[in-house]
């Protein structure tokens, strides 16, 4: 019964060491398991950017 409550953003908020509300207090356990798209890249690799069409040339995470 209670533990709906203690998930309760505002309850977190309140009770723990986040009172302004930017921190864990506001994170659900969605977000808490949520991992970088690049966190398992094992290489950098050289391309260009497609969106300004300038040949700037940028670095990108990628796997093999």
């Amino acid at each position: 019964m209670l533990e709906p409550i203690r998930r309760w953003p505002l309850n977190r908020q309140l009770t723990g060491s986040d009172p302004l509300g930017r921190g864990r207090a506001v994170a659900s356990a969605r977000t808490e398991a949520l991992r970088q798209r690049t966190g398992t890249a094992d290489r950098v690799v050289q391309c260009v950017c497609p969106s300004l069409a300038l040949s700037a040339m940028t670095g990108r995470k990628a796997r093999r």
